[in-house]
């Protein structure tokens, strides 16, 4: 496990490095956390995002399609397991296998 203090840092932390998986906020200083999916995105086509929030996104910054599973603050331990093995679960459909 990483952990970064904001995406900036997340970015410069997974430069190089094979992530299946980043768990971020929403909401973050210097870099939303859906930023910082589009781009890894771009980077990493392959990469899972967990994406966590405690608000109504009020700042618009949350984008559903670069999610691959969400938590809304507050949440229990076996909240974020379940958002995890749901984004870390192979494909069902044809459109999500890129058939």
């Amino acid at each position: 496990m990483t952990e970064a203090e904001d995406g900036v840092d997340a970015l410069r932390k997974l430069a190089g490095s094979q992530f299946d998986l980043v768990v971020t906020d929403v909401v973050m200083p210097h870099l939303s956390g859906t930023e910082l999916a589009r781009r890894l995105r771009d980077r990493f086509p392959g990469i899972r995002v967990v994406m966590i929030s405690g608000n109504a996104d009020p700042t618009g910054a949350l984008d559903p399609s670069l999610a691959d599973a969400f938590v809304s603050k507050p949440f229990r331990r076996e909240e974020l397991l379940r958002a995890v093995d749901e984004a870390l679960a192979p494909p069902t459909s044809d459109a999500e296998r890129g058939v």
